[in-house]
């Protein structure tokens, strides 16, 4: 019988649920984690939270196993991800739901430290059959995640991390031209929150929220200065790419390909990947210059700090 392994904790009225899926099954030729689960009910299992955490393992407290990406939204990370999925040592699994705990805490019926101790007890078996099979666990964690910096990265010492960031224009742009499901959950729930420098400049609550994400993640990974975290600009991910191969610990010498589009699904031919113009940046900028003027404040302060740090 396949081992399954747990992936996500959910609320369901007055229940808490953990989903389990064979790792085996999965394809993770697959863009994103939640493509790759299977179909049906042969690879899956759903237990109670009580019964799952009852037996949930031991962890082992050396993460040098594990590499994580962290990242602003439209920045290359699926790119990156689908581009170390050739190392051989390498298991690349792409925003897995692991985490989603600590932003439902569900319902608030767990504590912040319960979801920070369950999210790493999902973790744990995932870094397991990795390691059976000569591999590094590579997450690529979602955009949201630098939320919880300071939550986990205490309790995963030994791990690597790369942060990709972008300056605010494209970012922005790209997230007003195709919403991402977060933000638009967020505007419609009315859970993001603004920073101050926001509150009085009129624009979609789309852009404010995405605005508001991208100021905090500057702030949050400004206030992080640690040898673990390799920090990687857009312009220059492909260049780099030899340095986080190596950052991660990984031994093969691999090639970049970012020519065809990154979030393609497996089933489908990949087209090729075309970059927005400057001619298109431009009327966003011009269009929306005091909402950038916050993000690219933040932007700035961010490179400060890696300036200052590397003094």
């Amino acid at each position: 019988m396949a081992q399954l392994l747990a992936y996500m904790v959910r609320r369901v009225g007055q229940h808490s649920l953990v989903e389990l899926v064979d790792p085996d099954a999965l394809d993770l030729n697959e863009p994103f984690f939640r493509h790759s689960v299977p179909d049906g009910s042969a690879n899956r299992s759903i237990v109670s939270f009580n019964e799952w955490i009852g037996r949930r393992p031991a962890i082992d407290q050396d993460y040098s196993d594990v590499c994580g990406i962290f990242h602003v939204s439209r920045c290359g990370s699926t790119l990156l991800a689908k581009n170390l999925r050739d190392a051989r040592d390498a298991t690349v699994l792409s925003e897995p739901p692991f985490f989603r705990i600590l932003r439902h805490r569900l319902d608030q019926t767990v504590s912040p430290s319960e979801a920070v101790h369950t999210s790493l007890a999902i973790l744990e078996p995932w870094r397991k059959w990795a390691r059976q099979k000569g591999t590094k666990l590579v997450i690529k964690f979602n955009s949201q995640m630098h939320m919880y910096l300071d939550e986990l990265l205490p309790h995963m010492p030994g791990a690597k991390f790369v942060f990709l960031y972008r300056e605010p224009r494209a970012v922005l742009e790209s997230l007003e031209r195709k919403p991402p499901l977060y933000l638009l959950r967020e505007m419609a729930q009315r859970k993001y929150d603004l920073v101050p420098e926001l509150q009085k400049i009129a624009a979609s609550p789309l852009l404010l929220a995405g605005a508001s994400r991208y100021c905090h993640a500057m702030a949050n990974f400004s206030r992080h200065k640690t040898d673990a975290i390799l920090h990687v600009p857009y312009p220059e991910l492909e260049e780099m790419f030899p340095a986080i191969v190596d950052h991660f610990g990984l031994g093969d010498r691999l090639s970049w390909s970012g020519a065809s589009y990154a979030k393609a699904r497996s089933s489908h031919p990949a087209p090729d990947y075309v970059p927005i113009s400057e001619a298109q940046l431009s009327a966003f900028a011009d269009t929306h210059r005091e909402l950038l003027q916050v993000a690219q404040s933040g932007f700035e302060a961010f490179e400060t700090s890696l300036s200052n740090a590397a003094v």
